[in-house]
């Protein structure tokens, strides 16, 4: 033991020798010989490699999988035109897109200026994410990549293709993304491929897939990339193997495609609240509401006309629409106005009085006012970066706030234009946006200080400065001759009169063989002067959330599915409000009333009294007949507004023809309450009638016009239709109440029971089958102008009702079909008017 730490205590004081000769001696060779923690294998890096290897042999086009661009290439970079000046716009009335006419191409034909809603199917178009988030905004952006414009035409496609499931298109999308063969997916998709892409199509997605990963490679394949990458890749070649298997199965594919829970949030990230405006650069403001990845409401609004006067100061004093509503403003000039320091074109002025007026609804031809005096102010000009307010006086307290957010809002909108390279250019145009936008926040505070005292309508109301400020924002984002096809009518000008967006009373009937028509006020559109219809395409884009993580969506102008007709038992709205549903719940009702039950020669049931009536108890059968023909004969118009063939006499605007009908008369046993009740409802079903033929007429021809590719026309006929229906509807709710009115009736002279039995319509069937319509009907459905085609194919539709389906309580299966054709009605009145 002595030996040994003799012998190490000689081998130390060598080696602290040589330390302080500082030569080579024996410890730098010793240090050479020791391992560095970079000469030390790493287990893990070595296992990395040879995982490498192993892949490069087993797949050897890995790296076409790691590092070909996807298909789509949409990111938060390109949502660049989201308007936060638009967060507090909010319409509480919006017109149902689904009932605008459509071209061939699925582009909705927006002939008329005015605010749409749209409950849409909306597609997952970035697998390996998270679904839309609570609160989170969604923006425009637009389609890139090489699968852009694919995708693009089979969404818009799939609009002529209804009866393909929406959970089959989305799946025919992840194959498409993940680069799946045509040829090896299910059975299911290949259908849908060959009625949604063309055959080149196909053949190219056939002939570009990559091979699969294996599933028990994936940790592997993907050690190399970062984690949200990662998990992309893994869904895509998931998703490859999945819709590969013999057996189709969606939730499968949904589970590997969307990510449940939340991602992690991002420090710094954008922020984009739920349902901010962005601008579409085919000349619309849009937002957008996902509920999960495959429902979307889509509210959009086309900018409209609007009338705005200013004085020679530049300050606004009226801005009007052609619904008849204003806001007018007078200046204090008493009170001197407020300079800015390092800004002589921008003041202060305040209000002497701002007036609001607007129709009201409630009261057919009366005005409603709204006064506030000697409260607000309004700057005027376009600030600078160095102007400040400086010790306001009192009338102008908040002038700083208020200067620092004009600062603001010209930073969002020279923003927004700088993505734009058609944007008009000159500062006249930024100049009318920051005049109208001083003025918006102008009128906001103002009503703000007024506190609750006025009405409701008031702030629904304020909102046409906003509107009139989207318009200019349109011009300026599309320039003067840009796509958007909004021309101004007028120039501006800070000293006289402007006109914002669209022109004035350009006059619908301008085109020499059209003939003006009662149908609608004039204004709008007109043939000749080189009008287009303005489309929407709603796969043009894509919808882009903030958190790069979240899903992004492909848009759809499919609606979503609606539950089919249930009569509710008490006589209730049917749910929702899109005008999809309560089309169906109409159509539904009017087949119910028009297949026989009010055509039944013998009513069945409690009510013998009435044995032999027709027609809601009404004793003379002509008239009965003729109320008839009406309820089935104008849902069938209803049914057929864009279903019959083109007309090639597309320039020609139809007209609704007066129905000249009979009207009742009382005695033998008809009461003048009763007769009064059904005569008004006649002659309303008659009014309702001949709008909707007029509006099928101009379906088929604005048909003929798409055919024949005159968009000039087509414009026309697409703004006609939009307001036949718009009236249509407003007749429908009159009828509606007319029904209710005539059923009140016959309830209070003890009628409360029309119960038409199975046996009854079988018994009416064969009388059908066997003799066909008896002289009255045919004679009461001349009067309401049908044809002898028309009269067979309605012989032949109620011959195939189902009776035990049919049988029931008229009087119940009255008052539904009133709640449905007002639900309609309410739906398409909400559509705009046409001049």
């Amino acid at each position: 033991m002595r030996r040994v730490t003799a012998t190490g205590l000689l081998v130390i004081a060598v080696l602290l020798l040589a330390i302080s000769s500082g030569g080579a001696g024996p410890f730098d060779v010793l240090k050479d010989k020791i391992p560095t923690k970079a000469d030390i294998p790493d287990p893990e890096a070595k296992a990395k490699e040879e995982a490498r290897k192993r892949l490069r042999l087993q797949i050897p086009d890995l790296s076409r999988i790691l590092n070909e661009p996807p298909g789509l290439e949409m990111s938060f970079d390109d949502a660049v035109t989201g308007v936060p000046f638009l967060d507090d716009f909010d319409p509480p009335l919006l017109a149902p897109m689904c009932q605008l006419p459509i071209d061939p191409d699925g582009a909705f034909l927006v002939a008329l200026p005015g605010l749409y809603e749209l409950e849409a199917q909306s597609y997952c178009l970035h697998a390996g994410t998270y679904g839309p988030g609570q609160g989170e905004g969604y923006l425009y952006a637009p389609l890139k990549g090489s699968q852009a414009g694919l995708i693009s035409n089979l969404l818009s496609k799939s609009m002529s293709y209804q009866q393909i499931p929406q959970h089959h298109i989305q799946s025919l999308i992840w194959g498409i993304q993940a680069k799946t063969k045509i040829s090896d997916m299910p059975q299911e998709l290949q259908d849908a491929a060959g009625k949604l892409l063309t055959s080149s199509e196909i053949r190219k997605l056939n002939g570009g897939a990559l091979g699969m990963v294996p599933e028990e490679l994936f940790d592997q394949a993907f050690i190399d990339l970062p984690d949200p990458l990662r998990r992309i890749k893994e869904a895509e070649a998931n998703l490859r193997y999945q819709l590969t298997q013999d057996v189709y199965d969606f939730s499968g594919l949904e589970q590997i495609a969307v990510l449940s829970g939340d991602p992690e949030p991002v420090e710094g990230g954008p922020v984009v609240p739920r349902g901010r405006w962005s601008y579409d650069p085919a000349g619309f403001l849009v937002r957008y509401f996902p509920q999960g990845y495959s429902q979307t409401t889509v509210q959009l609004y086309r900018p409209e006309n609007f009338q705005i006067q200013a004085d020679e100061l530049g300050r606004i004093t009226l801005i009007a629409d052609h619904y008849g509503n204003q806001i007018e403003t007078v200046y204090d000039d008493t009170v001197p106005p407020l300079r800015i320091t390092h800004d002589d074109d921008t003041k202060g002025y305040a209000f002497k009085l701002i007036r609001l007026t607007s129709p009201d609804p409630a009261n057919p031809g009366q005005m409603r006012h709204a006064e506030w005096h000697d409260v607000g102010w309004t700057l005027v000009g376009v600030p600078t970066e160095r102007g400040r307010p400086d010790d306001p006086p009192d009338r102008f307290t908040d002038a700083r706030s208020r200067y620092k957010w004009g600062q603001e809002h010209l930073a969002q909108i020279n923003e927004l234009a700088g993505h734009f390279p058609n944007a008009s250019e000159g500062s006249d145009r930024v100049a009318r946006l920051m005049c109208l936008g001083h003025y918006s926040e102008a009128l906001r505070s103002a009503a703000a200080d007024q506190g609750t005292a006025d009405a409701s309508w008031v702030t629904d109301h304020l909102a046409m400065v906003k509107k009139a400020w989207q318009s200019d924002l349109a011009i300026l984002l599309g320039g003067t001759e840009g796509e958007t096809q909004i021309a101004r009518a007028g120039g501006f000008s800070l000293d006289g009169i402007m006109l914002a967006a669209l022109p004035l009373a350009q006059g619908l009937w301008g085109h020499s063989n059209a003939s003006r028509p009662t149908l609608l006020a004039q204004g709008g559109y007109g043939p000749g002067r080189g009008i287009r219809p303005t489309r929407y395409r709603p796969s043009g884009g894509g919808l882009m959330p903030a958190s790069r993580d979240r899903q992004r969506l492909g848009g759809s102008g499919r609606s979503r599915p609606m539950p089919g007709y249930q009569p509710p038992a008490d006589g209730s709205p049917p749910s929702g409000a899109s005008g999809k549903e309560t089309y169906n719940g109409a159509k539904g009702a009017i087949k119910w009333i028009g297949n026989g039950k009010t055509a039944v020669d013998v009513i069945a049931g409690p009510a013998q009294a009435v044995a032999g009536s027709i027609g809601f108890a009404i004793p003379q059968k002509l008239f009965g007949y003729i109320l008839d023909w009406n309820f089935d004969t104008w849902g069938k118009a209803t049914a057929a507004l864009g279903s019959d063939p083109p007309r090639g006499d597309y320039t020609i605007l139809a007209q609704p023809e007066p129905l000249i009908l009979p009207s009742l008369a009382a005695g033998n046993g008809l009461s003048a309450e009763r007769a009064a009740a059904a005569s008004a409802l006649m002659q309303g079903m008659g009014d309702l009638l001949s709008m909707l033929r007029a509006g099928q007429v101009t379906m088929d021809r604005l048909g003929g016009a798409m055919q024949a590719g005159d968009e000039e026309w087509t414009a026309t006929q697409a703004a006609l239709l939009i307001d036949c229906k718009r009236q249509a509807g407003q007749k429908m709710i009159v009828a509606s109440y007319q029904l209710e009115n005539l059923l009140q009736v016959l309830r209070n002279e003890g009628i409360q029971d029309l119960t038409v039995t199975a046996e009854a319509l079988a018994a009416y069937q064969e009388r059908l089958r066997t003799q066909g319509f008896s002289d009255e009907e045919v004679q009461a459905a001349r009067t309401i102008g049908l044809t002898d085609a028309e009269l067979q194919a309605c012989l032949q539709q109620r011959l195939q009702g189902d009776p035990e389906e049919m049988a029931g309580n008229l009087m119940e299966g009255a008052q539904q079909l009133a709640v449905a054709i007002r639900n309609l009605g309410l739906s398409w009145s909400t559509l705009p008017a046409a001049g």
